[in-house]
C-alpha cells in the first residue's frame, strides 16, 4: 500500500504542462492554488479588521474608511501573490500567455462581475453614495450598511437587508436623500371645504407642523394652494426633516395627518367628499313630512316638529370645543397689523415661526436687538427692566410685544422671561425682510397702517435721538416720510 502510494506521488510530481516556453508541474500549480486561497481569505479577514478597528478611530466616515480598507486590503492581495510567484519560482510572464486566456474568459463569462467591479471602484471613488445615506432605488427604500467592490447592502425598515449589484446604482436613476443636504422635505395634500377661511387653514397647517418635534423650524414649514378641486380647495403643507429621520417619513406623515384632524376639527374646518344634489319633482310635502317624523328620535324634539337643517348642525355641533388663540385674530389686536387684508395676514402667518420656552428661559435682554416680534399663544411673559430693577409687566396668552422693535429696528428696552412653559408664534426681521422685498406692495400697505399710529411713532422716534440710536440723515420731520425711509433702510426695500 504504501509503496503505491509513493509511486503514485512519483507520478504526480512527474506530470507537468507546457505553459508558453516554461513547464509546470501539477504539484506546483496545487502549490500555487492553496498560497492564493490562504492570500484572499488573510486579505479579507485584514479588511475587515481594518473597517471594524484598525481605522475606526484614526478615520471616523464609514465611507472612507471602507474605501481606504478595500484598497489596502487589495494592494497586499497583489503583493502577497507576486511575492508567491517568485519564491515557488515561477516565471511571470507565463501569465503574459495565460492573461489573454483569463481576458477572453472575462469577456465572455465574467461580464456581470467585471461590470459590478468596475461600478464598485466608481461609486467608492467618486462617493455619490455613502454608508448610512437614505436612498430610494426603484420601490426599495433603506439606509445604505455596506458598499463593497460587487455589491451594496441596504437595510430597510422591516429590518430586512437587500444585498444589491453595484451595476443597478450606476445604470439607474437613485435618489439620494443624504446627498449634499441634512435635511429633505416631505409633501402632504390637504383638502377643504370651498366655504373654508384660507388664512385660517394656513394658520392651522403651519401650527400643526410646528407641533410636530421631528419637523425642522428651519427650513420653515409652508403651505402652498395649488388649485381649485371639484369638491374641495387643494392645500399642499410642505415640512422639512432631518435626512437621517426619512426612515421614519411615514410614521412623521401619520403624526402630521393625526395633528391636522385634530386641528381641523377644533377650528371647524371641514374636510370635503364627493357630494351629489337629488331632486324630487311632484313629490307629496305632507306625506313625506309625516314619513321623516316618524323616524326621528323622540326623546330630543318636540312631537310633530322636524328640524330645520340649520338646526340639525347646531344640534351635531354642541359637542365640538372652542378653537384656541388663533394667530390671525391676535394679529388684528396688533396696532400696525390691525386693518390689513385677509391676504396681507397669511402672508404675515407663513413667514412667522412657533418658538417655545421652557419654564424661567429668558426670551431676549435689555438692549439686546430687537430682531422679532411676538404673539403669546400659551403660557405667561414677565417683562422685567434690569436697570430700575422693576416689573413692567406680566403678559398672557393673546398679548403681543416687540412689534416697533421689529419695524423700526428699536433696541430692547427691558428683558423677556418665561414664567412657565410658553408656546410663542415669532416674526424676525430676517423673514420680515423677505416678506416686504417679494411683495413691495405690502411695504407701502405697512406704511399707510402705521401713519395711523402717529403719537405712538412719535415717542419712539424722541426715544431714538435720546439714546443716540438715530443716525443723522433720518431727521426726518415728517413722521410718514420717516417711518417710509426707515424701512427702507432697515430691510432694503
Amino acid at each position: 500500500m504504501l509503496n503505491f502510494v509513493s509511486n503514485l506521488l512519483n507520478l504526480i510530481q512527474t506530470i507537468e504542462f507546457q505553459v508558453g516556453r516554461s513547464n509546470i508541474s501539477l504539484v506546483e500549480i496545487v502549490q500555487l492554488l492553496f498560497f492564493i486561497i490562504v492570500t484572499f481569505i488573510f486579505a479579507s479577514y485584514f479588511s475587515r479588521f481594518l473597517k471594524y478597528q484598525g481605522l475606526k478611530k484614526v478615520i471616523v466616515d464609514k465611507g472612507s474608511r471602507y474605501i481606504i480598507s478595500n484598497f489596502i486590503s487589495y494592494g497586499i492581495c497583489c503583493f502577497l501573490l507576486l511575492v508567491i510567484l517568485q519564491t515557488t519560482g515561477f516565471d511571470i510572464s507565463i501569465f503574459t500567455v495565460i492573461g489573454g486566456g483569463l481576458g477572453l474568459g472575462i469577456g465572455l463569462g465574467f461580464q456581470d462581475f467585471t461590470k459590478n467591479f468596475v461600478s464598485g471602484l466608481t461609486l467608492l471613488t467618486e462617493r455619490k453614495i455613502k454608508t448610512g445615506d437614505y436612498v430610494q432605488l426603484g420601490d426599495l427604500y433603506g439606509f445604505v450598511q455596506e458598499i463593497s467592490t460587487r455589491a451594496i447592502v441596504l437595510k430597510q425598515k422591516d429590518g430586512s437587508s437587500v444585498v444589491i449589484p453595484n451595476s443597478h446604482f450606476v445604470e439607474n436613476q437613485i435618489v439620494n436623500f443624504h446627498y449634499e443636504t441634512n435635511h429633505v422635505r416631505l409633501k402632504l395634500p390637504v383638502t377643504v371645504a370651498y366655504d373654508s377661511n384660507t388664512t385660517l387653514v394656513t394658520e392651522v397647517l403651519l401650527v400643526s407642523a410646528y407641533l410636530d418635534q421631528n419637523i425642522l423650524q428651519i427650513p420653515s414649514p409652508q403651505v402652498l394652494f395649488v388649485g381649485f378641486g371639484d369638491n374641495a380647495l387643494n392645500f399642499e403643507l410642505w415640512v422639512w426633516v432631518e435626512s437621517n429621520q426619512m426612515g421614519f417619513k411615514h410614521e412623521i406623515i401619520s403624526s402630521l395627518h393625526f395633528t391636522i384632524e385634530h386641528k381641523f376639527r377644533e377650528n371647524h374646518i371641514k374636510i370635503p367628499f364627493p357630494q351629489r344634489e337629488l331632486w324630487l319633482h311632484n313629490i307629496n310635502f305632507a306625506a313625506f313630512k309625516s314619513n321623516v317624523a316618524d323616524h326621528l328620535p323622540e326623546s330630543n324634539l318636540p312631537e310633530g316638529d322636524i328640524p330645520e337643517s340649520g338646526e340639525l348642525e347646531r344640534m351635531n355641533n354642541t359637542s365640538i370645543s372652542e378653537p384656541q388663540i388663533s394667530i390671525r385674530a391676535a394679529l388684528k389686536k396688533v396696532g400696525c397689523f390691525s386693518h390689513l387684508s385677509e391676504f396681507r395676514l397669511r402672508q404675515i402667518i407663513e413667514i412667522g415661526r412657533l418658538k417655545s420656552l421652557h419654564k424661567r428661559e429668558t426670551l431676549f435682554r435689555e438692549n439686546d436687538p430687537g430682531d422679532a416680534f411676538y404673539i403669546i399663544l400659551s403660557g405667561r411673559i414677565e417683562v422685567y427692566a434690569e436697570t430700575l430693577k422693576k416689573q413692567l409687566a406680566i403678559l398672557e396668552a393673546g398679548n403681543f410685544f416687540g412689534e416697533m422693535s421689529l419695524m423700526l429696528g428699536v433696541p430692547r428696552t427691558a428683558t423677556a422671561k418665561a414664567l412657565e412653559s410658553t408656546l410663542l408664534f415669532a416674526i424676525t426681521n430676517k423673514n420680515f425682510k423677505v416678506l416686504l422685498q417679494k411683495h413691495p406692495d405690502f411695504h407701502e400697505a405697512l406704511v399707510e397702517e402705521l401713519s395711523n399710529h402717529q403719537e405712538e411713532l412719535i415717542l419712539r422716534k424722541q426715544e431714538m435721538q435720546e439714546n443716540g440710536w438715530l443716525p443723522p440723515e433720518e431727521q426726518e420731520t415728517n413722521i410718514v416720510n420717516w417711518v417710509r425711509h426707515r424701512l427702507k433702510t432697515l430691510f432694503n426695500v
